[in-house]
């Protein structure tokens, strides 16, 4: 039996790097224009005829959250993978997944999927250690 010749180190095909955290830094107090609408529903909420047949890019939010307020002090998004919804058990996986987190939302027309979830990292708003 002949062996087939292994591959040269530099042909051996690697993962792509996984993408980096974007950080958003959070103001204490957000504004929001008139014209803007949330167009992010409960993930639980969303039946499977709405996602069936449809790609979806799953994104994990981290909310980092002051220790006094407990609000949020900056959000890191991270792009996990892209998920296609073909039949029931992609549905029930996606929500089986989606119960590990804090919270998940789907935005269908964007298609998005957020998995959020918070941290402590320690940190306090300026006008909350004035509250101290």
């Amino acid at each position: 039996m002949r062996s087939l010749p292994q591959p040269h180190e530099n042909q051996i095909e690697r993962p792509a790097p996984a993408e980096p955290w974007h950080v958003t830094s959070i103001s204490p107090k957000r504004e929001h224009s008139g014209t803007e609408t949330l167009l992010k529903k409960n993930l639980k909420e969303t039946k499977f005829e709405e996602l069936r047949g449809k790609t979806f890019e799953l994104i994990r939010v981290v909310e980092m959250l002051c220790e006094v307020c407990q609000k949020p002090l900056s959000t890191k998004e991270k792009l996990l993978r892209k998920v296609q919804i073909s039949n029931i058990e992609d549905y029930q996986n996606l929500l089986n997944r989606a119960t590990v987190h804090d919270r998940a939302e789907i935005d269908a027309e964007k298609g998005k999927i957020y998995f959020y979830d918070h941290d402590f990292p320690g940190d306090i708003h300026p006008e909350c250690i004035e509250k101290l």
